[in-house]
């Protein structure tokens, strides 16, 4: 999701939006079923795009309705469609996997977003407490075999973007954590729905990260960033059969949390929409981004989150007082209605224990990925970025160090 400033030029097209295999038609019926009006587009509807260089699946659009009637209606929404006839090319040309089966996931990724929004707003009744952004409607990949999916979402303007070379402070982290508590506690006093959202397609999304031999092949680029760690690159490859692989990454989350509760997935600054307080703090406007929710361990949003969102020393400082913010709230959430499956001892246990298997495994792709995000920030500001970025991996990285000496 984006600001309004962002979107790039209107797109045209008498009947899809934006060109994809959504009608406005399909559109206009969905949202008049939910707002409960006849109303209809008029000939202003407009589609404008956000970026210029988007993914080959998603695509998100500011889709403005030009109502007719009903005054009290939105005049635009936010709509992200995911469609996969682009996806050939890429599964080709770039990532060189299978068509058949990035295509299967592609779907699963979005109807699991769909079904996620519906929960909390219908079932769950929390997507306002959850600082989602409304759903009005949209559709599972391929209804009415269109071989596309939609949601249209509210749409939120004024807000400020954070990225992984942005920080934010300790009083914001306190926001989220504690909308990340009250999910969880949703999720305790829901866990015959929690059962169904096992999700395995996020897990094997997650298989080939987590390969013994890629994160092998991954420690010599860490070193080549941070010189420093050449030190310990011996004893991190000596401890890497104890932590690296699935069996390990499960071990931790089962033995620290046993009773799964739902997990955001996908939990770092750039998946929050965020505004400015009178004194400069960074409030959580929205949290966006639901695509690879799934059950399982709390402590794995919140080493996302933590890590992506403060400075690296701020964060250490911070951690431990963080999370218990989390655990009051989480205590608090509950009402004594439920029982809360770890203690706060567990929690520290489970950060410290899972941190160099992320680290390890998943640092190394992402140091290329935050080098082509750097190309997007403006010259002028691209050293301070690059370097606040890189100071919050070296202290992840020296953090993985001292906790593989602990637990491993």
């Amino acid at each position: 999701m984006a600001t309004e400033s962002e979107a790039t030029g209107p797109v045209v097209n008498p009947e899809l939006v934006g060109g994809t295999p959504i009608k406005w038609a399909v559109l206009e019926k969905d949202l008049q079923e939910h707002f409960g009006t006849d109303a209809k587009f008029g000939e202003h509807r407009s589609a404008t795009k956000f970026g210029e260089n988007q993914g080959y699946v998603s695509q998100i659009f500011l889709a403005e309705f030009d109502w007719q009637s009903g005054g009290d209606l939105p005049k635009k929404a936010i709509v992200k469609i995911t469609e996969t006839e682009n996806l050939r090319y890429i599964c080709e040309h770039v990532f060189k996997t299978d068509y058949d089966v990035m295509r299967q996931q592609v779907i699963k990724i979005h109807n699991n977003e769909y079904n996620m929004y519906k929960m909390m707003r219908d079932d769950w009744k929390c997507d306002q407490q959850l600082k989602m952004p409304a759903l009005y409607c949209g559709r599972e990949y391929g209804r009415d075999e269109v071989e596309a999916g939609y949601l249209a979402l509210e749409f939120v303007d004024n807000a400020i973007p954070r990225h992984m070379y942005h920080n934010v402070q300790p009083d914001s982290c306190e926001d989220v954590l504690r909308i990340i508590a009250a999910m969880g506690s949703h999720s305790l006093k829901h866990q015959e729905t929690v059962e169904k959202l096992k999700n395995e397609f996020v897990m094997d999304m997650f298989k080939d990260v987590f390969d013994l031999e890629k994160t092998k092949a991954g420690l010599p680029v860490l070193v080549g960033m941070f010189p420093e760690l050449a030190s310990d690159q011996e004893f991190i490859e000596s401890k890497m059969e104890a932590f690296v692989g699935m069996d390990s990454y499960y071990k931790v989350l089962n033995e620290t949390c046993p009773v799964k509760m739902l997990v955001h997935g996908d939990l770092w600054s750039a998946n929050i929409l965020w505004e400015q307080d009178k004194d400069g703090i960074y409030r959580i406007k929205k949290l966006i981004d639901w695509q690879i929710s799934y059950a399982g361990n709390p402590v794995a949003d919140l080493n996302r989150f933590l890590n992506a969102a403060l400075d690296g020393e701020e964060k250490v400082r911070e951690r431990e007082r963080l999370f218990k913010v989390y655990y009051d709230a989480l205590v608090n959430e509950c009402q004594g209605e439920v029982d809360i499956p770890f203690t706060l001892e567990m929690l520290n246990e489970g950060y410290e224990r899972l941190l160099p298997v992320l680290t390890f495994s998943v640092l190394p792709a992402f140091a290329n990925l935050g080098a082509m995000v750097l190309q997007t920030v403006p010259e002028s500001e691209r050293g301070a970025a690059d370097k606040n970025m890189k100071g919050k991996m070296w202290t992840q990285i020296k953090e993985s160090v001292e906790y593989l000496r602990k637990w491993y």
